[in-house]
């Protein structure tokens, strides 16, 4: 026995069913109540769900006729690559430059950062 939401489930997939089959081509709401008379309901679903289904009316000889159909996707775009990002540091960029890199004084003399510890001469 199916449930009415079950019921439900089964004419929101018959609807979507027959709007994919037609592609973008308009269908005609009557086509839909055949499927479903309360049709609005189970078009509201399939919306919340996230497809996107359009609606237009028309009027000929004073009567308005509805028409549904899944609302076409946008073309791709091409996308150019973002530009690479330089690598986040814990120095800005000036301090590393004006510091050299620290040499082993037993092997190439003096460290080249002894200018920025102050001296025993330089502290008094």
């Amino acid at each position: 026995m199916k449930t009415v939401e079950g019921v439900r489930q089964n004419q929101s997939q018959r609807i979507l069913q027959l709007l994919q089959s037609r592609g973008p081509q308009w269908t005609e709401a009557s086509e839909l109540a055949a499927i479903a008379l309360q049709y609005c309901r189970a078009v509201n679903t399939l919306r919340k769900s996230g497809i996107a289904i359009e609606n237009r009316t028309e009027v000929r000889e004073g009567k308005t006729f509805g028409f549904y159909r899944l609302k076409p996707s946008p073309p791709p775009t091409r996308r150019d690559p973002e530009p690479p990002q330089p690598e986040a540091s814990l120095f800005p960029a000036q301090e590393l430059q004006r510091i050299s890199r620290w040499t082993d004084p037993e092997e190439r003399g003096p460290s080249t950062r002894a200018h920025l510890i102050p001296s025993a001469r330089e502290a008094s």
